[in-house]
């Protein structure tokens, strides 16, 4: 049980990251 919600932790912070750095690009782009 802990580990899949290590794994559902660690997918999550991977869509967080891939999201902010999506974020950063498109505002970078804009300015």
């Amino acid at each position: 049980l802990s580990e899949k919600k290590f794994l559902l932790n660690e997918e999550a912070v991977a869509v967080n990251k891939y999201f902010v750095s999506f974020e950063t690009a498109y505002f970078s782009d804009g300015i």
